[in-house]
């Protein structure tokens, strides 16, 4: 994969480093000049160190665009599949990963009202008859990389909801357990005891630390619906 995803991250990283400049600016002026020169100087240098090519809205979609090509054809080969066998094309559900994971940090950039997040649960949906395979990747776009990941395959008659409501919801992580009290969650259910398959897609509390901003969940939702339709024909 290129680095186009790795860097529309890595400069909003950098606005961290200009509100260093600023505040070494307005120290350099209310307080002790020389430090407030210094403090400037430092954010000056890690701005330096860490310049990245700015990343387009354009030039991120088709990032993604991308990357979710790879990622079927990854899937496809997991899951021991080909083209063929599909009835469908592969859907997507997608949520963030609003805590650190194995030291890799959780990242947000905000723009245009839209949050996007560089730690993603990503589910692939691959339908073939009598049959759904799925494929699920924790990934960091931050480092282009897949931090777990797994297979599943659920005849239909075995699934016996898949839902997208909001709900509480607590979420195990690595080090501690993470309660969301509204979240919006993507669930496939199952009658014969297999754990649920929930993605967290957006949670007030997450969208409320970025003024108002929202994640868009419009793609998941649709799957929902497809899968709906597949699951009950």
């Amino acid at each position: 994969m290129d680095d186009t995803l790795e860097l529309y991250f890595e400069q909003s990283a950098q606005y961290f480093v200009l509100w260093i400049c600023v505040i070494g600016i307005a120290v350099s002026f209310f307080w002790i000049t020389w430090v407030g020169i210094v403090i400037a100087a430092i954010g000056l240098f890690l701005f330096y160190c860490t310049r990245t090519v700015i990343v387009s809205e354009k030039q991120y979609q088709a990032a993604m665009a991308k990357f979710f090509q790879i990622l079927n054809n990854t899937a496809m080969q997991k899951c021991g599949l080909d083209k063929s066998m599909l009835t469908e094309q592969p859907m997507y559900i997608m949520g963030p990963r609003a805590w650190d994971v194995n030291g890799e940090k959780s990242f947000f950039r905000k723009k245009d009202g839209v949050i996007r997040y560089a730690i993603a649960d990503i589910s692939v949906f691959l339908p073939i008859k009598n049959k759904l395979h799925v494929y699920r990747v924790l990934y960091n776009f931050m480092g282009n990389k897949i931090l777990k990941s797994r297979t599943s395959a659920y005849p239909y008659s075995i699934i016996s909801a898949v839902t997208c409501d909001t709900q509480p919801f607590a979420v195990k992580n690595d080090m501690d357990r993470h309660q969301f009290k509204n979240a919006m969650v993507a669930k496939i259910s199952f009658c014969n005891g297999d754990p649920d398959v929930n993605t967290v897609l957006t949670d007030p509390e997450i969208e409320k630390l970025f003024d108002g901003g929202r994640i868009d969940v419009s793609m998941s939702q649709e799957t929902v619906k497809k899968l709906q339709r597949i699951v009950n024909a």
